[in-house]
């Protein structure tokens, strides 16, 4: 943490930015007490380091809350197209299934074209039968890639699965709000008040 501290501030100087100064326009200097306490851990040090510290510690903090709460949406989003090609296929599933998968993808996909959600299923029977003997999801996309012609939906299915990329555009709006919110002049919010 002192080393990235330490770097930011050589940063900042080499942007001709003084933090130092800044730090000492907002924060009052602390006096000394005039009577020393005997517990040594109930002293305050407060000088630039600790406030950078405590600062990367509360904007690492709301961050890493809100990528876990993203990560989370993300795999309840695709939990079900997981769910259904599982290793091995099962034949417990409904055309409905299907509809709520061919759902999940982008509109301008030619999956999110597919209405026939029955066709959609019999080829992911003719599928399953087919990957008896597969170990894992690569193996099914191999056997569906030979397939191709006979299965097209599905094949279609299993490449966007493996070629569709977790979205980050809620975590760069997370860090634009952030950037927004806490500022140079809000730099003593504390994360209460940040997450509120």
């Amino acid at each position: 943490m002192d080393n990235l501290i330490d770097s930011s501030i050589n940063y900042a100087h080499q942007l001709n930015i003084n933090p130092e100064s800044d730090f000492n326009k907002i924060h009052r200097r602390r006096l000394l007490p005039k009577r020393f306490d005997s517990n040594p851990s109930s002293q305050a040090i407060f000088d630039l380091k600790t406030f950078y510290r405590s600062e990367f510690k509360k904007v690492l903090d709301t961050l890493t809350t809100l990528t876990s709460e993203h990560l989370k949406k993300c795999i309840a989003t695709v939990e079900l197209l997981f769910n259904l090609l599982k290793v091995p296929l099962s034949n417990k599933h409904s055309a409905e299934d299907f509809e709520k998968i061919i759902n999940l993808f982008p509109p301008g996909c030619s999956v999110s074209n597919i209405k026939d959600f029955d066709a959609v299923y019999s080829e992911y029977l003719v599928l399953a039968h087919r990957c008896k003997d597969a170990k894992n999801v690569l193996d099914i996309l191999n056997v569906s890639e030979m397939y191709k012609n006979i299965l097209p939906n599905m094949n279609k299915i299993l490449r966007l699965m493996f070629t569709a990329p977790v979205s980050t555009a809620s975590n760069e709006r997370a860090f634009s709000k952030l950037k927004l919110i806490k500022n140079f002049l809000r730099s003593t919010m504390n994360a209460d008040r940040l997450q509120n």
